[in-house]
């Protein structure tokens, strides 16, 4: 598949949703033009690297849109799955598109007990943030895998130590990396 790719310093796993301000041209026409090219490809701004984007990136569709009161377009966006990025160029918008496969990650998880301890705070976060409690109006938190990939998305954690955790046999690695935080550092 080739797709637009927006690269924004957005760490996004399956079914996770993220509201995004869109307000320059080309990403209003890749807006505009979502339908036509099957969503668009959020993937983690690199400014290292030649395109400014990393290997990998999650496929996202539009979920809900908006206008806000300046008049900015709001969308939410939810990750259908993530993908592997090959070879980008950019269109005469200016706007980047490359090559993408899909890229398999965690499987189902049963709740294990650092797990039901994460899904308890999750929740608490989720009561504290209306506006994160607005975008997850569909909370699954009887799923272990959703759990922990939310609370990958939502910590401060640098990209380069949540990076290991597309990796479809990350998920026991991710749920102890999560509960040394969690439980240590009494987050909430």
């Amino acid at each position: 598949m080739n797709m637009p790719i927006f690269p924004l310093p957005i760490y996004l796993l399956p079914e996770g949703l993220t509201r995004l301000r869109i307000f320059e041209q080309r990403y209003i026409n890749m807006i505009k033009n979502a339908e036509q090219t099957n969503g668009f490809v959020i993937s983690y701004f690199q400014a290292d690297s030649a395109q400014h984007i990393s290997q990998w990136g999650s496929w996202v569709e539009i979920v809900n849109f908006e206008l806000d009161d300046g008049g900015i377009l709001v969308i939410d966006v939810r990750c259908k799955a993530l993908v592997t990025i090959g070879a980008a160029q950019h269109n005469t918008d200016n706007l980047l598109f490359a090559d993408v496969s899909l890229k398999e990650h965690w499987a189902e998880q049963s709740h294990s007990i650092d797990c039901e301890e994460l899904t308890k705070q999750l929740g608490l976060l989720f009561v504290k943030n209306k506006v994160l409690a607005q975008i997850y109006q569909h909370q699954f938190t009887d799923r272990a895998e959703w759990v922990c990939a939310r609370w990958l998305e939502l910590l401060p954690v640098p990209f380069d130590d949540k990076n290991v955790f597309i990796d479809e046999n990350s998920y026991e690695q991710a749920i102890d990396f999560l509960s040394q935080i969690i439980n240590q550092e009494n987050y909430l």
